[in-house]
């Protein structure tokens, strides 16, 4: 995201987009930090019931891992629309122009919040199940797949025609798309458990 979103940034905004650009990439560890640590809270309760067969205890701590991360994205989210100015203002002089362009491209990027603490808490999930396929393919997806092109094709054709907002290229910087690709991990059976142990005993 950071070597695309420089050189984007660059092309079409030049220095002041560029460092407009950095305070994002400054909030973004913490976005993940939230989502990292839903996730690492629910993958030992996760493990420990899948090897039980506790199918019921799977779910609760889904449901629960699911909806902190959807309530602490949706505040991220407002805070970045609320308080994108105030947050610019901590990194950024008030009177540069890249102050404007961080204040109005906050909110924009804000909308990542969600979706991006989302998928990290599903891959944790996935990954807790043994489905390392899936969880890396979500990885895959938001780390270069989809934010590469979202990053090229975005502001041009798609984002400029609809909105025609000055920083539509900090829609190319979020993961709404990975976001939308990823859903909620099947229901996880006792039958369909054993099989995938079988599987796994036989490979190895």
């Amino acid at each position: 995201m950071m070597i695309v979103g420089n050189f984007m940034f660059m092309s079409r905004l030049h220095e002041d987009g560029v460092a407009a650009f950095s305070v994002a990439c400054y909030l973004f560890p913490m976005i993940f930090m939230f989502g990292n640590s839903i996730a690492q809270a629910a993958m030992p309760i996760i493990s420990y019931n899948y090897g039980q067969d506790n199918t019921e205890r799977i779910r609760q701590t889904k449901s629960v891992s699911v909806a902190t991360a959807m309530i602490l994205g949706l505040l991220m989210t407002v805070i970045g629309y609320v308080g994108a100015p105030d947050i610019a203002a901590l990194f950024l002089e008030p009177s540069t122009d890249a102050f404007d362009i961080c204040s109005q491209g906050l909110p924009l990027f804000s909308l990542c919040s969600l979706f991006f603490t989302l998928n990290i808490v599903l891959i944790g999930q996935e990954q807790s199940l043994e489905r390392y396929s899936r969880s890396t393919s979500y990885m895959l997806l938001r780390g270069f797949l989809l934010i590469v092109p979202c990053f090229i094709l975005l502001p041009d054709f798609i984002l400029s025609s609809l909105l025609g907002h000055p920083n539509q290229i900090y829609y190319g910087s979020q993961d709404i798309p990975c976001g939308l690709v990823n859903r909620y991990p099947s229901t996880v059976h006792p039958r369909n458990m054993k099989q995938e142990r079988l599987l796994l005993s036989s490979l190895t």
